[in-house]
């Protein structure tokens, strides 16, 4: 079986117990959404994402600095297959 980024089971390793209050609030958000996503294709939660980069872009919620954090913080839970598909889609999203 491929691994992705939905089926990488061995980088679901998060402990919610050793979570602050914070933490444990935005693990539970990244979780509903990542439900939200299951099934979906690739090129259908491309298209949702480039939908949101748009619209924070317009809106000044979302800068190149925003989604260079993001990566920063997702990419430790990545392999490396992983991480070069977020480095080419985080070049594609901050044109």
């Amino acid at each position: 079986m491929k691994r992705t980024l939905r089926s990488n089971s061995s980088n679901n390793n998060v402990n919610e117990n050793n979570l602050n209050k914070e933490q444990k609030q935005q693990f539970d958000k990244l979780k509903g959404m990542a439900k939200q996503y299951e099934g979906k294709s690739d090129a259908e939660i491309l298209k949702d994402l480039s939908k949101a980069v748009e619209k924070g872009k317009k809106d000044g919620s979302l800068t190149n600095e925003k989604i260079d954090n993001i990566a920063s913080t997702i990419a430790p839970m990545l392999n490396n297959e992983q991480k070069a598909k977020l480095q080419k889609l985080m070049g594609v999203i901050k044109k």
